[in-house]
C-alpha cells in the first residue's frame, strides 16, 4: 500500500498487541531465576501466545482494510 500511497490507520487492538509483546519479552528475559517469581516463565509464554493470536487477528483486519486497494 505504501507504493500506491495509501495510509492504513493503526488499530487499537494492534497497539494492545504491541504492549502485550513487550510485556511478554520483559517477563521472558527476566525469567523465574532472575526474579525469584516461580511462574514468571509460564506467564511470559502465555503472554507471547496471546500476542501471537492478536497478531493474526490484527493481520486479518489490515488485510480486510487493504483489499479494496489491491484489486
Amino acid at each position: 500500500l505504501a507504493g500506491i500511497r495509501v495510509s492504513v490507520p493503526v488499530d487499537k487492538l494492534a497497539k494492545i498487541k504491541t504492549a502485550v509483546q513487550m510485556l511478554a519479552l520483559m517477563t521472558l528475559l527476566l525469567g523465574s531465576k532472575g526474579s525469584g517469581v516461580i511462574y514468571l516463565d509460564i506467564i511470559g509464554k502465555v503472554l507471547l501466545w496471546l500476542a501471537a493470536t492478536l497478531t493474526i487477528i490484527t493481520g486479518f483486519s489490515y488485510i480486510r482494510a487493504s483489499m479494496r486497494y489491491l484489486w
